[in-house]
């Protein structure tokens, strides 16, 4: 590619290419891998424990589980979830609702995204959910402290995942959790075990400084006239220091 806007918003591609073999266009939202990856890990590494020694005493559907089995870039709608071959556990993220775009600064905007966070643990007697209902609180808890951290120790390394001046994402703001049982279907099935996490996402303009080559300094020469002839040098400019003052 030769030609491009060399400038973006957020963490994806510039220009916006992907990799060879690729065959969707997952890889042009890093911000979704990036919230699914630190909170896969999170309710792995904080719940794992406590998550096994319950379950291994329930039955197959539920012994040798971890609290994530899947990640899903969509929303989990009844249809999704009777369609889609996953196992459960599943954590689904993704953007949700209106984004809005301000200006930042100047030269730079910033995309205000809500996101929906989807913890689902699968569908439960009245038994299991009193086994596992806590569960879906104390994961909406970790995943508090690890978006107040940026990261958590487990997750490449502890590194910071999003700053304003880190990452594709510059914040992320947890604006809401409801943990309640939910019945996606009127057929007599049981009831769903999830755990839904309203967040907001600020994501900033950024430049490909490859793309650009580098200017010590830059002189601007105007003229101002019509077709019946034109004073070169109306407005110069130069920006260079002087080297010294002329001034007497």
């Amino acid at each position: 590619m030769t030609d491009s806007l060399y400038e973006g918003i957020g963490g994806h591609p510039i220009p916006l290419t992907l990799t060879k073999g690729a065959t969707t266009a997952v890889e042009l939202d890093p911000a979704r891998a990036t919230l699914s990856g630190l909170f896969k890990q999170v309710l792995i590494s904080e719940l794992g424990a406590a998550w096994a020694q319950v379950t291994n005493s329930m039955d197959a559907r539920w012994a040798s589980t971890n609290p994530v089995e899947d990640v899903l870039e969509l929303k989990p709608t009844a249809q999704v979830l009777q369609t889609r071959k996953t196992g459960f556990p599943m954590l689904a993220v993704y953007r949700s609702g209106r984004a809005t775009f301000e200006d930042h600064t100047i030269a730079q905007d910033k995309m205000i995204q809500p996101w929906e966070v989807i913890w689902i643990l699968g569908q439960a007697t009245v038994e299991e959910q009193r086994k596992l209902t806590d569960f879906l609180v104390a994961g909406a808890k970790v995943i508090r402290l690890a978006v107040q951290r940026r990261g958590h120790p487990d997750y490449q390394s502890g590194a910071l995942q999003f700053f304003p001046t880190t990452g594709g994402l510059g914040s992320v703001d947890i604006k809401a959790v409801e943990t309640e049982p939910v019945r996606l279907n009127d057929d007599g099935q049981m009831d769903w075990l999830m755990m839904r996490m309203a967040i907001e996402t600020t994501e900033y303009g950024k430049w490909d400084d490859g793309a650009f080559g580098n200017v010590d300094y830059m002189t601007l020469e105007m003229g101002s006239g019509d077709d019946t002839g034109t004073i070169p040098s109306f407005l110069n400019a130069d920006s260079r220091y002087p080297e010294s003052d002329p001034r007497p």
